[in-house]
């Protein structure tokens, strides 16, 4: 007597037997990825509830991190002019006003702009530092 019922348990509980590994192993990377998307979504939901100065105070970390790429485009994009440091400002708040649309909605731009000329001013420091470091190491080598 032939029971197709019980062949076909038989070969599921076979195929779970060769492959529990598998399964396991998917199982976790889906549990995985499901857990990072819900936490992906609830860092986003709390962004979006957040104040505007929140959001703004968030760009202004997010600009201080990236001011030397900034500055660094500005000064490859105008090498060739010698005292253009206000065409390289203006291009780096406007940069910082592109990457960044939540600073159009700041209170008192007055106050932002002298901010970000501040972190120029700084990142300015850094990149002479940075300069003058690598031509002290490549006169160095060329004494060798």
């Amino acid at each position: 007597m032939n029971y197709p019922f019980l062949i076909g348990i038989y070969n599921f509980v076979d195929f779970l037997s060769k492959q529990w590994a598998n399964i396991a192993a998917m199982l976790s990377i889906l549990w995985l990825i499901y857990k990072k998307i819900q936490k992906l979504i609830e860092d986003f939901m709390k962004w979006y509830k957040s104040s505007d100065e929140e959001k703004i105070n968030c760009a202004k970390a997010q600009i201080k991190q990236s001011m030397l790429k900034y500055i660094t485009d500005a000064e490859i994009d105008y090498t060739e002019m010698e005292s253009s440091g206000q065409i390289k400002r203006s291009q780096v708040i406007k940069q910082i006003y592109q990457d960044f649309p939540i600073l159009s909605k700041s209170n008192n731009h007055e106050l932002l702009i002298s901010w970000i000329d501040e972190e120029i001013n700084d990142s300015l420091k850094t990149l002479r530092e940075i300069i003058k470091k690598n031509s002290q190491t490549a006169r160095k080598e060329d004494e060798l």
